[in-house]
């Protein structure tokens, strides 16, 4: 007689449900969002000199105000 580990082995080989050995389900699917990182980069990195550029002419002012003093 064969051992219940084979039995339940050839049942599922022929059963008609998709056996999710065959298709692992690792790695990216096909409905999960693409995430552009390297575009992400770039708009933090437009953020930042933007937020640098705002600010520097105030700088500026406070640096010559320094000295002036």
């Amino acid at each position: 007689m064969l051992e219940p580990s084979v039995l339940n082995r050839e049942r599922r080989r022929f059963a008609s449900s998709v056996d999710r050995r065959r298709n692992p389900r690792s790695g990216r699917r096909t409905g999960d969002p693409r995430v552009n990182w390297r575009r992400i980069a770039w708009l933090f990195a437009a953020y930042a000199v933007y937020v640098s550029v705002r600010s520097l002419p105030t700088t500026v002012k406070k640096m010559f105000h320094r000295a002036a003093a």
